[in-house]
């Protein structure tokens, strides 16, 4: 039979190395760091009523009748400043 010593010795030496395995076994909790800092929003100042733009059918002309729509549209000669240098008039 064992003496009670080494019976004890050995029943604290593993209690230490299951106590030792536990606390190394463990990852320490990572902290919270911000790798991106939003940049501050600009202030919003006088803010009052937003424009409102209706449109009224009745009152806009009729398709074709008015001035821009009857203008067509025309090819303008290219001037010297336009053309590139080295580059061949068409």
């Amino acid at each position: 039979m064992k003496p009670q010593y080494i019976k004890n010795g050995a029943a604290a030496a593993l209690l230490l190395f299951m106590l030792l395995t536990a606390v190394c076994a463990q990852t320490p909790t990572p902290t919270a760091t911000l790798a991106f800092v939003p940049p501050k929003l600009p202030e919003i100042v006088n803010v009052e009523k937003p424009s409102v733009h209706s449109v009224d059918p009745g009152k806009l002309p009729s398709p074709f009748h008015t001035e821009s729509a009857r203008r067509g549209s025309k090819v303008l000669p290219q001037t010297r400043e336009c053309i590139a240098e080295g580059a061949k008039r068409v």
